[in-house]
């Protein structure tokens, strides 16, 4: 859990996580330590969760909508979403266990790519609300839409790191790069210059690294770079796609999408890019996932009315 939370919130979550109530269909209260996903396994493209080893896959949307991208809050109460197809998407709100559905965007544009603020109160997301593609922020309940970038080359793929910034991909130089900014739009820095077009970048949740893939060894593999542009690493060698990483919420495994049994499925990995396995292995495609962040424990308070939602003396996260 990242940025500051109300204590009723965060209260709320602690017992749920302890608790762990199921509603009627199975699902679970919470999306704390879940790995989301999306997948075609029953004819059409569904948000799925399932636990870390791949057991407890449980099927959250049912409709003819594409149904893709999803992405926990960070305080495991909700789940956004994109729903529909190219140009006309959507970004969608429901509880983990799916229930309690409702459209956020409500706009002829394409709105797709979510990912939370640390503190859960506002969405970042792509747009071609402006006639291009730009990143976008919005509150978490739609409303007070903020046009993050204005750059005339594509924008994608945003996702807000617990540092306060906003990784995203750009055409800016002609190929798509890593770009940083600010969320006002300010402090815009390109992160890297590869040969390759890169893609999907997710901020570790200590906002340290970023998570991305890259095709720039000639074929997609996962690689690891910090904050300020150093430090590259390549976590996968395989011929066969691999892409499209998440960070678990102990800061030190991954999951990822791979074809290399034959079809896309969902990967697991620790951060040294050992102990890679198939936790899906069905025969459907299983795609782009994210995996929720751990529960945390409330250890003190530094004011009467909230709480900081990163690791320190007021609240302790993945030490149980």
């Amino acid at each position: 859990m990242r940025g500051r939370l109300h204590l009723l919130t965060v209260v709320a979550v602690l017992l749920a996580s302890v608790v762990l109530p199921m509603s009627q269909a199975g699902a679970a209260a919470t999306c704390n330590d879940r790995i989301l996903f999306g997948s075609d396994r029953d004819g059409d493209f569904e948000v799925f969760s399932m636990n870390p080893d791949g057991s407890d896959v449980t099927q959250l949307t049912s409709n003819g909508a594409r149904d893709v991208d999803p992405v926990c809050s960070p305080d495991g109460a909700w789940i956004a979403f994109t729903r529909g197809d190219f140009p006309t998407q959507e970004i969608w709100l429901m509880r983990p266990d799916g229930s309690q559905q409702k459209n956020l965007t409500k706009d002829p544009a394409d709105d797709a790519n979510p990912s939370w603020s640390p503190d859960g109160s506002q969405i970042v997301f792509a747009s071609t609300r402006s006639g291009n593609r730009d990143i976008f922020v919005m509150d978490a309940d739609g409303s007070d839409v903020f046009q993050v970038t204005t750059d005339p080359a594509t924008d994608d793929s945003p996702d807000w790191g617990s540092n306060g910034r906003i990784v995203f991909v750009s055409f800016r130089d002609g190929d798509a790069d890593l770009w940083l900014t600010y969320p006002d739009g300010t402090g815009s820095i390109q992160l890297d210059d590869s040969p390759g077009p890169d893609g999907a970048p997710r901020f570790s949740p200590d906002g340290q690294t970023i998570a991305f893939h890259s095709n720039r060894d000639g074929d997609l593999e996962i690689y690891l770079i910090s904050n300020d542009g150093h430090h590259l690493r390549k976590l996968t060698d395989h011929p066969a796609t691999d892409s499209f990483p998440a960070w678990a919420g102990d800061n030190a495994h991954l999951s990822f999408n791979s074809r290399r049994d034959g079809d896309f499925e969902v990967y697991v990995m620790d951060v040294a890019g050992a102990g890679q396995m198939n936790i899906t292995a069905n025969p459907a495609f299983d795609g782009v996932s994210d995996w929720g962040p751990l529960p945390c424990t409330i250890v003190g308070t530094r004011g009467p009315d909230e709480l900081h939602g990163t690791p320190g003396d007021d609240v302790i996260c993945g030490l149980g």
